[in-house]
């Protein structure tokens, strides 16, 4: 062989040698073709973003501001009617006796009870008798009836001195639980009281304590019984058809007592009292003093009683 034909005959095995590296055969002569290795799709795929929360054009609602209490309500605007008024000039209390619900606004001292003194002298007479047989004379229990229903001076004063005059009644209301209260010098209607003891001169009347049943029975039915011209005060909250027990007192205060006990002339006019509000028993004592007359007096204590008594349930 030439030696060009040698170099065209391993070229050819060249060629032939590379043709078998791309192909191979199985049986029955079938040709295979190569495996490629899979490609994954997975960059195909769009990734995975998480959500963004996207603020709202609304704007998330204030809390609506809460309404103020009825005691708040009232404490204010008695508070603006004592503005107008001298110092000292109010005291107001009123007691829920079944669910011990309580308000109490102004002095603690210095409030003159007018005729209301009577109340605690007969509760003074009644401690000091309560249990025996035959309570009173037919004379002490006459001024005993005229002194509550009909507020008389003359039959209260000799009550008065019956039950020990200014030692008896102080040693009594200490029994009855009264912590603001002072006996008159120059007039017992002059006897300081808070509305918180006025209060609690009732509340011994409702419920079992210093006076027993009998005792307490037998004031209220006095009590319901003042006459007609002197059921004004804290009986204006009392529901339609109901009655109710009171007793007031209104008096001018003149400038020939001892000292404290001196006034110009201006009018104490008081209310004390057991009225059903709403089917709720309530206990109410409204002091007022430094009025011009009585009867501005009435409206003030009137006006007072209306504010107050919403205050507890």
């Amino acid at each position: 062989m030439t030696g060009r034909r040698r170099v065209a005959a391993a070229a050819l095995s060249a060629v032939l040698l590379l043709a078998g590296c791309g192909a191979s055969t199985a049986g029955h002569g079938a040709t295979v073709q190569p495996v490629l290795p899979r490609i994954s799709n997975a960059a195909a795929q769009p990734s995975t973003i998480p959500a963004v929360a996207v603020p709202s054009s609304r704007p998330t609602p204030l809390p609506s501001p809460r309404a103020p209490s009825a005691r708040t309500v009232a404490a204010a605007k008695i508070a603006a009617v004592a503005r107008g008024l001298p110092p000292g000039s109010l005291s107001v209390a009123v007691l829920n006796p079944r669910t011990r619900d309580r308000f109490t606004w102004g002095g603690t001292t210095g409030m003159w009870t007018g005729s209301v003194y009577k109340l605690l002298v007969l509760e003074t007479l009644l401690l000091q008798r309560q249990g025996s047989a035959g309570w009173f004379s037919s004379s002490e229990y006459a001024d005993i009836t005229a002194m509550i229903e009909q507020s008389d001076n003359a039959a209260g004063y000799r009550m008065y001195l019956d039950a020990g005059g200014s030692a008896g009644l102080t040693a009594a209301a200490r029994k009855l639980g009264l912590r603001h209260t002072s006996i008159g010098r120059a007039d017992p209607a002059l006897t300081a009281m808070s509305a918180d003891d006025g209060v609690r001169l009732l509340y011994d009347l409702v419920s079992p304590g210093p006076l027993d049943k009998q005792s307490r029975a037998f004031v209220l039915d006095l009590m319901r019984q003042v006459q007609t011209d002197q059921r004004w005060g804290v009986g204006v909250l009392a529901d339609h058809g109901t009655s109710f027990a009171n007793k007031n007192g209104w008096m001018d205060v003149g400038d020939d007592n001892d000292p404290g006990e001196d006034d110009d002339g201006r009018w104490l006019v008081v209310s004390l009292g057991i009225v059903q509000v709403h089917g709720q028993q309530l206990l109410m004592a409204v002091f007022t003093r430094h009025n011009p007359d009585r009867d501005t007096g009435i409206r003030l204590v009137e006006k007072l009683a209306r504010l107050a008594g919403p205050t507890v349930s």
